[in-house]
């Protein structure tokens, strides 16, 4: 194909495809960094009608408990006051920090001594006299997510992705458990996994993310300058030439330079998505040297929930890899097959 014809391709690509970049840029740079955006809020109404709340659709409701001989109902968007009829609903969040992201309460709990939990996805709260939510120092890992609060006794379990934490009386003090690797084979992360921390940069850390959100950013003005370079001739015959050179001149140079990344990032953004994700899906990769895949927490990332188990007498906890018990928190987890599960 002559020159000619790919610069033509170029730019009439280029000019229907850059807002749709463009929305790709922004969007992927606030997921890169979800805490930090956690505090802006978007009206479900601004959305498409399967995003709006209805009959506690959605998340609203993930759970109840008793309290006080009332009901608190909490959820994606955070803890509601009510009774047994529930014919009417009181809000219950003062104290929590601004922003849906920040109310989205993973679990709460009622110690035996008064104390009432609640467990956001990026903090855990208690229940103050004054009906205000204060925040419990927990020394979460970069990044790290609450996903399960439990109790046995006295002992409040607070599980994270990557971690656990357990309190008693007066749960001042939370002590930091890192579980023991599965009595079989240590878990791998999956190649999609592998792909995914690959697209964001978070394979290698913070240091990853921010080259990927350059990355990003490059996009934007390559879109952008492409944009007005291809306008600014429709505005006057001759007007802003020298405009037109330099967009052009920084356009190619910085295009040019980047270009491996760029298709780095496309190209592992292909793979997360139907088609080729049904190709990655499923297969286990190696750890990585030097990067989040070789961590010596050998559950980094991969817990999802944590209970007791009254009746077996022994802690059953849920993964990214399946189900697995441990007697102790301190003990070996072993691996349950589905029929276990139906005993």
């Amino acid at each position: 194909m002559k020159k000619s014809k790919w610069i033509k391709h170029h730019r009439y690509f280029g000019l229907v495809f850059a807002f749709f970049l463009l929305m790709f840029c922004v969007s992927g740079i606030v997921l890169n960094h979800p805490s930090m955006f956690s505090h802006i809020n978007v009206g479900r109404n601004l959305l498409p009608q399967q995003y709006r709340f209805d009959k506690w659709n959605n998340g609203l409701m993930r759970g109840t408990i008793k309290w006080r001989n009332k009901v608190l109902v909490y959820g994606n968007a955070g803890v509601w006051l009510t009774d047994s009829s529930a014919k009417a609903f009181m809000d219950f969040n003062r104290g929590f920090p601004q922003g849906v992201d920040n109310r989205n309460i993973r679990g709460m709990a009622v110690m035996p001594s008064g104390e009432l939990f609640a467990a956001g996805q990026y903090g855990l709260f208690c229940l103050s006299e004054q009906k205000t939510w204060q925040a419990v120092n927990l020394a979460l890992l970069h990044d790290d997510r609450i996903v399960d609060m439990a109790t046995r006794g006295d002992t409040l379990v607070v599980t994270t992705r990557s971690q656990v934490f357990v309190a008693r009386a007066p749960y001042r003090t939370f002590q930091s458990i890192e579980l023991a690797a599965p009595n079989d084979e240590a878990p791998r992360f999956t190649l999609f996994r592998t792909i995914w921390w690959l697209h964001s940069g978070e394979l290698f850390g913070l240091v990853g993310k921010l080259i990927v959100d350059v990355v990003g950013l490059v996009l934007m003005f390559l879109c952008l300058s492409g944009v007005v370079y291809w306008l600014l001739p429709r505005m006057g015959k001759n007007a802003h030439m020298a405009a037109r050179q330099w967009l052009f001149s920084w356009h190619d140079r910085v295009g040019r330079l980047t270009l491996v990344l760029t298709l780095l990032v496309c190209a592992t953004g292909w793979m997360l998505r139907p088609p080729l994700l049904l190709l990655v899906a499923s297969v286990k990769a190696p750890a990585i040297p030097f990067t989040k895949t070789s961590a010596d927490n050998v559950w980094y990332d991969k817990l999802r929930s944590l209970r007791w188990d009254e009746r077996m007498h022994d802690w059953l906890l849920y993964t990214s890899d399946g189900f697995y018990s441990l007697s102790t928190l301190s003990s070996a987890p072993s691996k349950l097959v589905f029929s276990h599960l139906l005993v």
